[in-house]
């Protein structure tokens, strides 16, 4: 039975050897090459390339709004979240799809 268990142990061992050999050696098949994007993304996050139709707004700001009883949008967003940056073009496609002013108000500053 122990020799059983060796000679499994030894395919084994050669069974990942040559996994680990097959994935860190140069696959030439493989095209390394960089791909710039075609266009480039703008971010709500970003303020050089906000959008007219997004604004920025304060907690005050919000409070009058809200207390007027128009209908706005407004999102809550943080310039260093990545999950921000990324919902950050659609939320620009939108302002421009529906041609509404959307309200951003940034939680990183202490009076927000």
């Amino acid at each position: 039975m122990k020799k059983v268990y060796k000679i499994g142990a030894v395919i084994t061992t050669l069974c990942v050897a040559c996994i680990a050999i097959f994935t860190l050696t140069k696959n030439e098949s493989v095209n390394t090459e960089t791909i710039a994007p075609e266009k480039t993304i703008v971010s709500a996050a970003d303020v050089k390339g906000l959008p007219e139709n997004i604004k920025d707004i304060s907690k005050e700001e919000l409070k009058e709004k809200i207390q007027s009883h128009e209908e706005f949008i407004a999102y809550y967003y943080q310039p260093t979240c990545h999950f921000c940056k990324k919902a950050a073009p659609d939320i620009n496609r939108m302002s421009k799809k529906h041609d509404r002013t959307i309200y951003r108000i940034d939680i990183s500053t202490p009076e927000n």
